[in-house]
């Protein structure tokens, strides 16, 4: 099994529980690692990351997202290189979370409300606004094609995880309505007092 499949499975995990930011610090260490697996006679980082990517991205079906325009610095940029140097290393290398609201006024930001889907340019502040799940699409997507991770099924990668925390969410929220009927049938079976119903009604 390739050294990166656990995070691609432990990102799927992260993003169930709601823990986006977590999920994707651990798809970018596995585009890390498996581009270094891909390519390692080549000492850059950097380099290796974004050939990668765009290896994957830029397969004929996936959506394809090329060059974006950072007003700030007033040049085009691949999506690939603002990928690794606008979002993977502030993230891996100071634990940033590129939230728009941020006071440190990243160049690129991580958006899950306005466009959690989509790219926005905002020229007035001078930044980029990524949408999150696209995010997590492209990486996740980007791993899950490898050929060492491979994994079957039709649905997109993160469209699955959304449809399994789905289905969790309401076996959950089944389990506490179960619950709550029991806890009333056991106040309208036995008096308030009784041993019995105190203690399962901690349970």
């Amino acid at each position: 099994m390739s050294s990166a499949r656990w995070l691609l499975d432990d990102a799927s995990t992260l993003y169930r529980l709601g823990r986006k930011h977590s999920a994707i610090l651990l798809l970018l260490c596995a585009v890390d690692a498996l581009a270094r697996e891909a390519d390692p006679a080549n000492p850059r980082s950097a380099d290796r990351f974004e050939a990668f990517l765009r290896a994957r991205m830029r397969r004929p079906e996936r959506p394809q997202v090329h060059s974006i325009e950072i007003a700030r610095l007033g040049r085009l940029f691949s999506f690939e290189y603002i990928i690794y140097k606008f979002l993977r290393c502030p993230i891996v290398h100071e634990g940033a979370r590129l939230e728009a609201n941020d006071p440190s006024e990243f160049i690129v930001c991580v958006d899950w409300d306005t466009v959690p889907h989509g790219i926005k340019l905002e020229p007035d502040q001078q930044r980029v606004l990524i949408g999150g799940e696209l995010v997590l699409e492209i990486l996740a997507d980007a791993v899950k094609h490898d050929p060492e991770t491979q994994t079957s099924g039709g649905l997109s990668t993160c469209r699955a995880w959304r449809r399994r925390a789905s289905r969790a969410g309401q076996i959950e929220r089944n389990t506490d309505r179960v619950r709550s009927c029991y806890r009333a049938f056991l106040l309208l079976r036995f008096p308030p007092s009784c041993a019995r119903t105190r203690r399962l009604m901690v349970e």
